[in-house]
């Protein structure tokens, strides 16, 4: 083979002209942009066509995120073997065979014989199904942006002693990628039309890899050889190494990457499951990248160590604290924090990068950190904790990734005290709390734990030359926030889909099911109390006047999608038959257990779960047809996108009885979806009406709560239309309906349709 490769690639030249060093630049830049961009389309691409397939839930890009890192990690580890062993020769032809390769699995598809299973936890099912049908060509984009650069390195390019700067240039790419994307590509293009377009551009990246690896032979520096020169120009010589120095880096990426999962599954849990969400935090993971490897960083390094303390001390009181704020005032700050501490900790990765000759190694070491991280977020917290500690922990390791000047720290008697003071100021914080709770007054406890958490917040403030010190302090605040808010938890439990706690309110002898901050429903505890729907489901709200519309004689066929507490049952009469539809186990264990709720115990009809994704369970379960079918599936506020769609709607319509109705519970404080399930409605032939009840009362047990009833025909909604508050839907007639292949949510954000108004927030 290396005989072959030396009769058919030229030989070295010995010089460049300025000429062929602007050519050799520019088309190396370009071939790693287009790599770096195809790299971050596929992910998005293909995370959003696996939505539908695992319950479209926030958890199914954190798992997609772990695939890619993975992949990540083995195309760097890939680049750093083939340039350590092999000849520049061997290395272009492994190259171009593992393109070649990778070309057999074009174009770009899900393997449709994988089904999700129903009750195991899905993340080992959708490994292999990211492997199996994206494994190869993304090994092959992830290997591109190391192999180019140590190319490029071993040219007689002037800068090849330096090459870190096509760092920035892939990053780039990647953020060309995520823009795009929720702009450009997906309001424009269906998923089909994404995927052949994306086929086109590897094409066209395989012309320009072949191109790269010509011109890394025939303008390679001089007596080039298998190795790069180690002990040129870098801020960490070669011969500097160490496995400390590989330890720092490992944690440098580690920690970004931990925090970025944190708070994309922080965002996309409170607003939606949609690649919107997914891109905004991971394009300012990138921009950190652009700015910090740039020849001349825009932003000085000091800066942002400065003000990362001032961005993350309010934060953690935030999260810490008893007051919940505004999502436009939560959202910026945890995006601002990531940002910052991503430019800290990728700062100092950028400072201490060795010579050229180490590059691919350092690469390797970056996505090894950035892999971990990942594997922690998306597999090891669910495991060890029952509640989302890995943000908490990553904003701590972030307070612990501070540099500090040589000669800022204390003596030698210090270090213990840095284990010593934050555990005093964790016992400190718990008594103040406790003491607080027991004030006969709750503005006095309330505006007293604000103060305390502000104290410690400003004894942090003053420990931040100290890193230990200081990440410390900050998982005192939080840890004492979190033991604080545990009084009242009857159960908190953690599934794929969910984190949720059963929590008993005691001024209203009430139940609560919960995930974050969102109310999945409550049931009041007395015994003589326990049937009354209450909730988004109370009698005077929509969904009362949707259950008086049923025909009752001889009982009534009931389908739901989404289980939550079980509280529609409320509604169930004898002779009733109703079925559940549910992707969570956890929910259906906490929904059927008396000492949580009864709602289900209570009905006086029979009741069925079913498990597993409604599309797919709904199709393959053959008992009845529905007088009345429910959407209730909500997540956190996030309507999976897979069952409001063309298709979803026609499953849901075999299944609806002649004259029967179906309900959308549409209540969302981020999205207005009257306009595209009148457009669904409208291509369906549809009649449709909706009433949106912004009445909350807290004493009666009433959330505001907005609903859609649909029917084949006008008559069939003519029961409904006489009752108080409902009104025709109104389509977005100028909107493509949504369906498997097409959807752009971006369009129904309540913030970017200021005409529309926005629904009281539950």
């Amino acid at each position: 083979m290396a005989n072959l490769a030396a009769a058919t690639l030229p030989a070295p030249a010995p010089a460049l002209s300025a000429a062929r060093s602007r050519l050799l630049v520019g088309l190396f830049t370009l071939t790693i942009l287009v790599s770096a961009g195809l790299l971050f389309w596929c992910e998005l691409l293909f995370g959003k066509m696996v939505l539908p397939l695992a319950g479209g839930t926030p958890a199914v890009w954190t798992t997609c995120l772990v695939f890619f890192q993975l992949a990540l990690l083995a195309g760097y580890l890939y680049a750093f073997l083939v340039t350590r062993y092999l000849s520049p020769r061997a290395q272009v032809l492994a190259q171009l065979s593992l393109l070649a390769l990778s070309l057999t699995t074009l174009p770009l598809a899900v393997a449709r014989q994988w089904l999700p299973p129903a009750e195991a936890n899905p993340i080992p099912w959708l490994l292999m199904l990211l492997t199996f049908s994206l494994g190869p060509s993304f090994f092959m984009l992830s290997t591109n942006a190391p192999l180019l650069q140590a190319w490029f390195a071993r040219s007689g390019h002037p800068a090849r002693h330096d090459p870190y700067f096509l760092y920035a240039g892939s990053n780039l790419g990647s953020m060309a990628a995520l823009l795009g994307f929720p702009v450009l590509i997906e309001p424009l293009l269906t998923l089909k039309e994404q995927a052949w377009s994306w086929s086109l551009g590897y094409g066209l990246l395989a012309l320009l890899l072949a191109s790269c690896a010509w011109a890394s032979l025939r303008w390679r520096q001089p007596g080039g050889s298998a190795s790069i020169p180690l002990a040129t120009a870098g801020p960490a010589p070669a011969a500097a190494l160490s496995w400390r120095l590989r330890l720092r880096w490992l944690m440098l990426s580690l920690v970004p990457s931990s925090l970025l999962m944190a708070v994309t599954t922080h965002l996309s849990t409170d607003v939606a499951a949609m690649p919107l969400l997914w891109v905004i935090p991971l394009a300012l993971y990138l921009l950190s990248f652009i700015l910090v490897f740039a020849r001349r960083p825009p932003i000085p390094q000091g800066a942002m160590t400065r003000v990362l303390p001032l961005l993350l001390l309010p934060l953690v009181m935030l999260l810490a604290g008893p007051a919940l704020v505004a999502w436009y005032v939560s959202m910026p700050l945890e995006l601002l924090v990531l940002f910052v501490a991503c430019m800290v900790c990728h700062g100092q990765l950028a400072a201490s990068r060795p010579a050229a000759g180490r590059l691919t190694e350092f690469y390797f070491w970056i996505s090894l950190g950035g892999a971990l991280g990942g594997l922690f977020n998306a597999i090891a917290a669910p495991l060890l904790f029952n509640w989302v500690a890995e943000y908490p922990i990553a904003l701590v390791l972030v307070g612990m990734m501070f540099p500090v000047a040589r000669g800022q720290a204390a003596g030698r008697w210090a270090p213990w005290l840095d284990w010593l003071l934050p555990a005093l100021l964790l016992a400190l914080l718990l008594a103040g709390r406790w003491g607080l709770s027991l004030a006969a007054n709750p503005a006095l406890g309330f505006y007293g734990v604000l103060g305390l958490s502000g104290l410690a917040i400003v004894w942090c403030l003053s420990c931040q030359t100290r890193p230990l010190r200081f990440g410390l302090g900050l998982g005192a605040v939080l840890l004492s926030g979190f033991l604080a808010g545990q009084a009242d938890v009857l159960q908190a439990q953690r599934s794929f889909f969910s984190v949720l706690k059963v929590r008993h309110d005691t001024a209203r002898n009430f139940h609560v099911l919960g995930h974050g901050n969102i109310v999945h429903g409550f049931q009041a505890w007395a015994p003589a109390e326990r049937r009354r729907p209450l909730a988004y489901y109370h009698p005077e709200g929509p969904v009362g006047q949707i259950m008086g519309s049923l025909r009752r004689s001889g009982g009534s066929q009931v389908g739901v999608i989404g289980l939550g507490a079980g509280g529609l049952s409320a509604y169930a009469q004898p002779g009733d038959q109703w079925t559940y539809y549910e992707i969570d186990p956890l929910v259906r264990d906490i929904a059927l257990n008396p000492a949580f709720f009864t709602f289900l115990g209570d009905a006086p009809a029979p009741t069925r779960v079913v498990l597993g994704d409604a599309r797919l369970t709904l199709a393959q379960d053959g008992q009845g047809r529905y007088d009345l079918f429910i959407l209730d599936a909500f997540n956190s506020d996030a309507i999976p996108v897979h069952l409001v769609t063309l298709e979803a709607l026609g499953l849901y319509l075999e299944r609806l009885a002649p004259g029967g109705l179906l309900a959308l519970h549409v209540t969302n404080r981020y999205l207005n979806l009257e306009g595209m399930l009148g457009r669904l409605a409208q291509e369906s032939g549809l009649a449709g009406l909706i009433r949106r009840d912004k009445v909350l009362d807290h004493e009666a047990g009433r959330n505001p709560s907005v609903w859609v009833a649909l029917a084949r025909h006008p008559a069939d909604l003519e029961h409904l239309s006489r009752q108080p508050g409902w009104r025709p839907l109104r389509p977005d007639t100028n909107a493509r309906p949504w369906s498997d292949d097409y959807s752009n949510v971006l369009r129904y954000m309540k913030w970017l349709s200021p005409e529309q108004k926005p629904d009281t927030p539950s």
